[in-house]
């Protein structure tokens, strides 16, 4: 395989990895992992647009399609992110509520 067939393969990597961050709740919560695709997709998204796709000088919708949809997965993943840190805070909260409860009902007897 020549260079453009791995950056290919390797641009195709990164928009799998997006899939699974949004897909695997271990990854969304991890620091590292989410904000290591986000940064890995912005700076390939802005790469793409500046040097292009090598193999594809001929067709440059491709690479802005491409970036376009890097900095997609970097809007869809914040929001997924978001859901997940609401959905972690309201379950917190119902902990500490029911902890509460459980503390006032064994204060009381």
């Amino acid at each position: 395989m020549d260079l453009t067939t791995w950056i290919l393969f390797g641009v195709v990597l990164v928009i799998a990895a997006n899939q699974l961050v949004v897909r695997i709740p271990v990854l969304i919560g991890s620091t590292w992992g989410f904000w290591g695709i986000q940064i890995l997709d912005v700076g390939l998204a802005v790469t793409l647009l500046v040097f292009g796709l090598p193999g594809f000088e001929h067709f440059p919708p491709v690479r802005v399609i491409l970036a376009l949809l890097l900095l997609w997965h970097v809007a869809q993943n914040n929001h997924a992110r978001t859901a997940w840190s609401r959905r972690r805070s309201l379950e917190r909260r119902e902990q500490q509520e029911q902890l509460r409860a459980a503390q006032l009902a064994a204060s009381e007897e």
